[in-house]
């Protein structure tokens, strides 16, 4: 199979998500997948490895939870995620947290009618089910994606808001988490902030 893993995260810059899509891909290349990484990257390196597409080199460090991440937030890194994967035809578009989860919505929306996107499963990956990505539902129409405003929770948008991490996981095929205990922590109101209802209703679809 085709398989993408979408990153918010640079790429190949040292990082715990870096690290498991690292270690991922390279078990699956051992199955005899073809694996490639959409993500941005700072590297000055001009001949990243052939499996990596880069789709910005803008890369912004945040600080949270006693550590720095880096990542894009880059509202056109939308439109250049969607380019990869109506050219790449991917098999399996796998979303790493919620900066990459409106790829999955992408592939249950407006674009699924398209040839590039018919055959294409999402996963959504929940590395920390607390970063949900809550906007303004403007962004949207910033970001030109406008037509998946239908495809957002109601409660949030009547608060006018959009929250990226809910959408991916409703729109997602398959849904999962960093560990069989966590994925069982998360469908509770105590460790699910705000989501456990939704993973409850989709708990057949979450390892």
């Amino acid at each position: 199979m085709r398989i993408a893993q979408v990153t918010p995260y640079d790429y190949p810059y040292p990082g715990g998500v870096t690290e498991h899509i690292k270690c991922l891909g390279e078990e699956l290349r051992k199955m005899g997948h073809t694996v490639t990484v959409v993500a941005p990257s700072s590297s000055n390196v001009d001949g990243l490895e052939e499996n990596i597409i880069r789709i910005s080199r803008a890369v912004l460090p945040v600080r949270f939870n006693g550590a720095v991440a880096r990542l894009s937030l880059a509202p056109q890194v939308y439109q250049r995620v969607k380019g990869v994967l109506k050219t790449g035809q991917f098999d399996i578009v796998h979303c790493h947290d919620w900066h990459a989860a409106p790829a999955a919505v992408m592939l249950k929306g407006p674009f699924r009618d398209d040839r590039a996107f018919r055959r294409a499963y999402a996963v959504v990956t929940i590395h920390n089910v607390g970063y949900q990505g809550v906007f303004g539902a403007e962004v949207l129409n910033r970001a030109g994606e406008g037509a998946l405003r239908p495809l957002f929770a109601a409660e949030d948008l009547a608060r006018g808001d959009i929250n990226f991490l809910r959408a991916g996981l409703s729109h997602a095929d398959a849904l999962t988490t960093v560990s069989p205990t966590h994925a069982r922590e998360i469908q509770t109101p105590e460790f699910g902030m705000g989501l456990d209802e939704l993973l409850r209703q989709r708990r057949h679809r979450l390892a």
